[in-house]
């Protein structure tokens, strides 16, 4: 068993509760311990947090300790036998996902804490770990009443052709090795090509070499990767379309998406690129953001 955990963060909320669950599973496939933390952080008055007076600490104390305990529980349910951990900080959830990603596997977590409000899909703490985690982020949507997360699809990656999604295609594929499930990767291309001269109009462009372009890019990526993991059926998508609205629909037979942090137009300061981002708020299975670290 690895020593290196998969680690969630919970808070009460149903969607956090479906992340721990996620997370069990996952933990197991990768033969690893799961570590299941939560921030309890004091209100925000002029006044430290040692200097509460006890009566107003234990009530927020035993609240904290009864939600983290639930959420234990759930995961040696969904896994018998896991070794389980936990953890009680005084910290903002960001923070302390950052702080745990530094000696962890993966940090799972669901897309809405109990802050959300209902037209928000994606809360700020699922945006604030994926940019500045030292590891690669899985972020789970909650289940609804009718709904479970899905399994059997493939597994989705987001191949843009910049050097920076090596971290992703690597963890797409073994994804696809541990679940059993096919790979799908797919690269998008817009109207005009990045190279194409300057000044040419659209009417001028030979779109089918643009395609046959994009084919061979997305070939010489995946070049080497079916070797080393002949397990794994592959099936390159080339679109001309926008990366987000091809990988949003492609994730709806999915039951894994797996991008890059930044992609080939993103600044050097950029933490979160604009597809990883949008995916985030609304990508209906579950996602992992790799950041080239």
């Amino acid at each position: 068993m690895s020593n290196t955990p998969v680690v969630v963060g919970v808070d009460g909320s149903d969607f956090a509760l479906t992340a721990t669950e996620w997370a069990a599973d996952e933990a197991a496939r990768r033969h690893a311990r799961l570590h299941v933390v939560h921030a309890n952080l004091w209100p925000t008055v002029r006044m430290p947090a040692g200097h509460y007076p006890i009566e107003f600490q234990q009530p927020l104390l035993e609240r904290s300790k009864r939600l983290l305990d639930t959420a234990v529980a759930a995961a040696r349910r969904e896994q018998p036998g896991l070794e389980v951990s936990s953890a009680l900080v005084t910290t903002t959830p960001v923070d302390l996902l950052v702080a745990e990603s530094r000696n962890a596997q993966l940090v799972v977590l669901g897309a809405r804490g109990l802050g959300g409000f209902a037209e928000l899909l994606a809360g700020s703490v699922a945006i604030g770990v994926a940019s500045h985690a030292r590891c690669p982020v899985a972020v789970i949507r909650g289940r609804t009443a009718d709904a479970a997360l899905p399994t059997g699809g493939p597994v989705v990656v987001g191949v843009d052709g910049s050097p920076g999604s090596t971290p992703a295609l690597r963890y797409a594929f073994d994804a696809a090795s541990r679940l059993g499930a096919p790979l799908v990767a797919l690269h998008t291309w817009l109207d005009v090509p990045v190279d194409a001269p300057r000044g040419e109009p659209p009417w001028m462009i030979d779109w089918d070499r643009v395609q046959d372009d994009e084919q061979r890019l997305l070939a010489e990526r995946l070049a080497g990767w079916q070797q080393e993991y002949p397990d794994v059926a592959v099936a390159r998508v080339v679109t001309r379309d926008r990366p987000v609205r091809s990988l949003l629909q492609a994730a709806g037979a999915a039951q894994l998406v797996v991008v890059g942090s930044r992609g080939r137009g993103g600044f050097a300061g950029m933490l979160l690129g604009s597809t990883s981002h949008a995916l985030t708020y609304h990508c209906p299975c579950p996602l992992v953001v790799v950041r080239d670290t």
